[in-house]
């Protein structure tokens, strides 16, 4: 049995009001994250990207710093830099093109693509979660510690089932704030980081 688990625990900055609401229920602060993610026109996080791979043979766990930035108005695109291993990769999606650069191999690459999903994978799965996290519920609180500061945020968890993906969902939610603080994907296959593409060819 191979299962694989990605937390995402991330400081992170969505341009948008925010009100101090009491969360009533997991599908009310479920709406109010997916809804400011949505409207949020350009918004920002970095943080730490843990996997965790279980197998018959054992475990492994590989962790990575990453940021990402990713702006929907006026134009979509995304950027996302994963540093701290051995393999450190940045790519930028513009909505016509996906490119890439491995600085330790000096591997760069620009692949024809319209999509940004390579460049803002799992982040664009937050937007929808209202409709695709299904059986949500507050199961308790949890307090993270992020530099300084401590977060106190309700953790909620769900059934995914969007974008032909399935798997449970952990959100750690600052709920005056409506902000996800730490973001817990598992199921399989999840693909690990990114790699440069091996199904188009490469322009200079």
């Amino acid at each position: 049995m191979r299962a694989i688990a990605l937390s995402l625990l991330m400081i992170i900055a969505l341009p948008t009001g925010r009100h101090a609401m009491a969360a009533d229920s997991a599908a009310s602060l479920i709406e109010a994250v997916s809804r400011a993610a949505s409207n949020a026109g350009t918004w920002e996080a970095e943080g730490r990207l843990v996997i965790q791979e279980s197998a018959d043979e054992g475990s492994l766990q590989t962790e990575a710093s990453f940021r990402v930035v990713i702006e929907r108005v006026p134009s979509r695109r995304a950027r996302i830099e994963i540093t701290g291993v051995p393999a450190p990769l940045i790519q930028l999606c513009d909505g016509s093109v996906w490119a890439g650069y491995r600085p330790a191999a000096k591997q760069f690459w620009i692949v024809d693509d319209a999509r940004i999903g390579p460049c803002e994978d799992p982040f664009n799965e937050w937007s929808g979660l209202a409709e695709d996290l299904h059986d949500a519920a507050i199961t308790g609180r949890e307090e993270l510690h992020v530099g300084d500061t401590s977060i106190d945020c309700a953790v909620v968890r769900g059934d995914y089932g969007g974008s032909g993906r399935s798997g449970l969902r952990t959100l750690w939610i600052d709920d005056v704030t409506k902000t996800i603080w730490q973001y817990r994907i598992e199921g399989a296959p999840i693909a690990p980081p990114p790699q440069s593409p091996p199904f188009a060819s490469t322009r200079c």
